[in-house]
């Protein structure tokens, strides 16, 4: 079995849960896993399914049935050229490494309007951090996975 290296789950776990204050998450959460790249894949979708749905049997069970979480992967996307970069420390900066990622999305037909939470898995970005959040959007930068 590979080892998966990647703190995604934690991430998404977290951005859902830091709601706006004094919301208390509970029903069907709708999450949107962007996969994208610029042309290697360096795990496979399979293996992001297996991550997500073990996020989502977490959630039912810690909230003993009360949040859902409905997880969409795509697969890989086409979204950049070159080397998509890091950003910098503003939510500005995320947005426009993300901005190519939400268009490839598009393309590939999935409306990241209709979701609540989008994550945003970036291969090969070589960035020094394992992802950012702002609002309901996270950027990985490594392989998403349960183990912090």
């Amino acid at each position: 079995m590979a080892r998966a290296p990647l703190y995604a789950a934690a991430v998404l776990i977290a951005t859902l849960m830091v709601q706006s204050a004094g919301a208390v998450v509970k029903g069907d959460e709708r999450v949107l896993v962007v996969l994208a790249t610029s042309g290697s894949r360096p795990y496979t979708v399979a293996e992001v399914e297996r991550t997500v749905g073990q996020a989502a049997n977490y959630f039912d069970n810690a909230s003993f049935g009360k949040v859902k979480l409905q997880i969409d992967v795509t697969p890989w996307l086409a979204a950049f050229t070159g080397n998509p970069g890091c950003g910098g420390t503003t939510n500005r900066s995320l947005e426009g490494v993300v901005a190519p990622a939400r268009v490839a999305a598009g393309r590939a037909g999935f409306d990241t309007a209709r979701y609540d939470d989008i994550v945003y898995a970036i291969a090969d970005s070589h960035c020094g951090f394992h992802g950012a959040t702002w609002g309901h959007e996270v950027m990985l930068t490594r392989q998403p996975n349960l183990q912090l």
